[in-house]
C-alpha cells in the first residue's frame, strides 16, 4: 500500500527574514560581534599596523610628537604596532602599555624615574641599549640582548611571561623581583631587594646571580 504524504511535505521551505531594530537579523548580528568583541576597543578603534621611529629631532621627550616619524604612536602600543626607539628618550607623568612591539636600538635609552612599563600579554619588548625605568610588569616577552643593560626599581613577571637576560647583558634591580613566569639568565642579574620565584628562574651557563649582595642558585 502506497505511502501518504500529506500535501505540505512537497512544498519548498520558505525563509523569512527577520528584522532587528529595523534591519535584517543576519546584519543585527554581525554588528553585535564586533561591538562586544573584548579585542575590539572602543578608545582606541582598530588601528592600522604601522611603525614607528622615535629620531628625537626636537628633544627626548616621548611625549613630543616632533620627535616621531611618521606620527605619534600614543602610550598605548596596540598589538599591530611596532615602535623603535633609536635615540635616547624618557617618559614622565604616565605609565607606558605595550601590547604590540617596542625595541630599543644600539646606543638608545628608554628612561623613567617614576612610571612603569607594562608588557602585555600580546606584547613584546626587545632591548639592544638601555632600559631605566622605575618598574617593569611583563606578562609577555621581555629580551635583554646582547650587551644590554636593563636597570630598574621593581620587576614583576606574570604566569605566562618569558623573560630572557642574554649573555653579556645586565639586569638590575634595587628593589625585588617577583616572577610567576620563565627568567633565562644567561648572564648578569643583580638583586638589591629579594628574589621572590614562584615558577622558572634559570641560571643557564656563564650566568651570574647577586642577590644582596651575595652570589646565589635559584
Amino acid at each position: 500500500m502506497p505511502l501518504k504524504t500529506s500535501p505540505q511535505a512537497n512544498q519548498r521551505p520558505v525563509f523569512k527574514t527577520v528584522l532587528v531594530w529595523g534591519i535584517p537579523a543576519l546584519t543585527a548580528c554581525a554588528i553585535l560581534a564586533l561591538v562586544f568583541n573584548p579585542s575590539f576597543n572602543p578608545e582606541y578603534g582598530e588601528k592600522p599596523a604601522t611603525t614607528y621611529y622615535f629620531l628625537g629631532v626636537e628633544d627626548g621627550l616621548y611625549e613630543n610628537p616632533a620627535n616621531w616619524q611618521p606620527g605619534y604612536p600614543g602610550t598605548f602600543i596596540s598589538p599591530k604596532e611596532k615602535v623603535i626607539i633609536q635615540e635616547s628618550v624618557s617618559f614622565t607623568g604616565y605609565d607606558l602599555e605595550v601590547a604590540g612591539k617596542l625595541k630599543i636600538g644600539p646606543g638608545a635609552e628608554l628612561f623613567s624615574s617614576r612610571n612603569t612599563l607594562r608588557i602585555a600579554s600580546t606584547g613584546y619588548v626587545v632591548n639592544d641599549g638601555e632600559l631605566k625605568v622605575h618598574q617593569i610588569e611583563n606578562e609577555g616577552k621581555l629580551d635583554n640582548s646582547l650587551a644590554a643593560e636593563i636597570d630598574l626599581y621593581e620587576f614583576r613577571a606574570g604566569p605566562k611571561a618569558i623573560t630572557r637576560n642574554a649573555q653579556s647583558a645586565r639586569f638590575v634591580t634595587l628593589g625585588n623581583i617577583y616572577n610567576e613566569g620563565v627568567f633565562q639568565n644567561y648572564s648578569y642579574c643583580s638583586i638589591g631587594g629579594e628574589l621572590d620565584n614562584r615558577a622558572t628562574f634559570s641560571q643557564l651557563s656563564n650566568g651570574q646571580l647577586i642577590v644582596q649582595g651575595k652570589p646565589v642558585q635559584p
